[in-house]
């Protein structure tokens, strides 16, 4: 006897594998072998752009301001739709000394750069920061060189982005004390370490 089927069935989560043609929904978990970690469901309704939230195309790259938003503490005002604060996307320095910024409540900002790019993914250096000391570095007052030293909250973040499904991941790869752990390959000032193979994931 043939198995019936009815709406719920189709609402179950399902595996898709990337690069098939099939456009994977809210609860799906994409499988990709390339990926070096274990795939996640899906979140969201498909409708909205992640960047979206008075981002406008071009004040920060992708990879780094999908980082800085993962990093950030959750936004409860935005969330109970009570006002707030108004949001900061901002670049400081240029080249290699360059860091990028944005808000993270009234008195707090995440800054980050990236580090490291692997095959697969983008590694960037995220950490939290006051306020005051964020404009000591917009006025030049503190270098960007030293823009880790005094954050908090520093972590290294992986950024990968699934071109064949639209889906991007986002996974922590490491988590630093202070700015001392943090490797010198990956200090300001540098290009982006080029790595040949992914780098291993050092949290639970």
């Amino acid at each position: 006897m043939a198995k019936s089927t009815d709406a719920r069935d189709e609402e179950w989560p399902t595996a898709v594998t990337a690069g098939e043609g099939t456009v994977p929904k809210p609860g799906d978990i994409v499988l990709d072998p390339e990926l070096p970690y274990a795939p996640e469901p899906l979140v969201g309704d498909g409708s909205d752009n992640p960047l979206e939230d008075h981002d406008v195309e071009g004040d920060i790259p992708e990879v780094p301001l999908l980082a800085l938003k993962e990093h950030r503490h959750t936004q409860w005002s935005k969330m109970l739709g009570v006002g707030g604060h108004l949001p900061l996307r901002l670049e400081i320095g240029d080249g290699s000394s360059a860091i990028y910024a944005i808000d993270d409540g009234k008195h707090h900002a995440v800054i980050g750069r990236v580090v490291a790019t692997s095959p697969s993914c983008s590694y960037v250096l995220v950490g939290r920061i006051s306020m005051d000391e964020l404009q000591s570095l917009v006025d030049e007052q503190t270098s960007t060189t030293g823009a880790f030293d005094s954050a908090s909250e520093l972590a290294l973040l992986g950024v990968a982005l699934v071109t064949s499904v639209a889906s991007t991941n986002i996974f922590t790869v490491d988590r630093y004390s202070d700015a001392a752990e943090i490797p010198a390959g990956f200090a300001v000032g540098q290009d982006p370490v080029e790595l040949a193979a992914d780098l291993d994931i050092n949290v639970d």
